[in-house]
């Protein structure tokens, strides 16, 4: 369907129904670095003439793959039915379409409410898996490839959903969080650089994946020079960048974290505002479709495998400038509006800098030379 080689799945019934798919909307991850990881979406238009819906029903496992030339089993992201809405027409019905609404594991685990949940001090990834993993729908799986760089504080008696947990923990580790497959990626901040073994180009034309639209925002909410701290176990904590307050006045910025010290709970603070207090760092919103970049599928593919390349390298001309400025950048989120004639994309992407990762010696941080410190890309 729209020049990309995609197949719907359900997998409790082991049916595939891409005939009968009309339209699709698909979206995962968040839309800026400084949001809380959202649940994702996948809401699929069907033919439904001759009741094909009734194959469908609560916590059903659909499966969007990406039919990719090599290892097509590789790449796809799994969803969970939530809701289902008939459009019926009156006559012989011939143009009765019905919505599968789904959400994805984090969505899932958004309804999943636990109770008095005894959580020991650990590191923030180890606490999350120890604690929840025996919680998880039947298949999926939140891997404990990572630990954590902060230490999560003891909750005795955790009350709420998994999903708002992920977040407190994944927050205070300042590192990923991705889903694709049937899994959830937590990867700590001191293990993110590991994820950068190549990056991708998005530009304005050939040889980069090209995207059709571009727009680049500077300041935003994403900028600021104080930031506040609170935490379940120590006194509110407070940093401030002094000169970037002088300069431009006072933009605070508050965060809600498991740290166990209010020393941890400071570092976070400082840390924000450490990456966050340079008015001229860029976020950005790509778009391109299937008609415009042939090969956009490769991204797909990239963001989709067990450990995802969350690393691009965005390419944009200022108006009146023929030079071509590059920005390294994360990944942070992505959708996809499919239809029989085009499938459209929108990425966003933030500062690499926000993560605060670098490596030597790294094909995207910058290669060590004889006597130079080059990039290759």
């Amino acid at each position: 369907m729209a020049n990309l080689n995609l197949t719907w799945r359900n997998v409790t019934t082991s049916s595939t129904f891409t005939t009968s798919v009309l339209s699709c909307y698909y979206s995962t991850g968040r839309q800026n670095a400084i949001n809380n990881w959202a649940p994702g979406a996948l809401v699929i238009t069907i033919i439904n003439t001759a009741n094909e819906a009734a194959g469908f029903t609560l916590n059903d496992k659909i499966r969007l793959r990406l039919d990719h030339d090599t290892s097509p089993d590789s790449y796809y992201h799994t969803f969970w039915v939530q809701e289902i809405t008939f459009k019926d027409l009156g006559g012989n019905q011939n143009g009765s379409t019905a919505t599968i609404i789904c959400t994805d594991l984090l969505g899932r685990l958004g309804r999943s409410t636990v109770f008095a949940k005894n959580m020991p001090q650990a590191r923030t990834i180890t606490q999350l898996t120890t604690a929840f993993n025996g919680d998880l729908p039947s298949g999926a799986t939140m891997p404990a490839t990572y630990t954590g760089t902060s230490t999560a504080s003891v909750s005795a008696t955790y009350t709420g959903t998994i999903a708002n947990r992920i977040n407190l923990n994944m927050v205070t580790e300042q590192g990923v969080l991705w889903q694709n497959q049937t899994q959830i990626l937590l990867i700590g901040r001191d293990n993110i650089a590991a994820l950068a073994t190549t990056t991708k180009n998005i530009g304005p034309e050939s040889p980069y994946y090209i995207y059709s639209n571009i727009e680049r925002v500077a300041l935003g909410t994403e900028f600021l020079n104080t930031c506040t701290v609170s935490t379940e176990v120590t006194a509110t904590v407070n940093s401030t960048d002094a000169t970037s307050v002088s300069t431009y006045g006072i933009y605070g910025g508050t965060l809600a974290t498991v740290d166990y010290t209010a020393t941890q709970a400071t570092g976070s603070a400082s840390w924000q505002v450490f990456s966050r207090s340079d008015p001229t760092a860029l976020t950005f919103t790509v778009q391109t479709d299937t008609g415009t970049s042939s090969d956009v599928s490769d991204i797909v593919k990239n963001l989709w495998q067990a450990s995802p390349e969350l690393y691009y390298i965005v390419f944009y001309r200022k108006p009146g400038s023929n030079t071509l400025i590059q920005y390294l950048c994360q990944m942070q989120g992505f959708s996809m509006s499919i239809s029989p004639e085009v499938t459209e994309f929108t990425f966003y992407l933030a500062p690499a800098s926000f993560t605060g990762v670098f490596t030597l010696n790294s094909n995207v941080f910058g290669i060590l030379d004889q006597n130079i410190l080059s990039f290759s890309w």
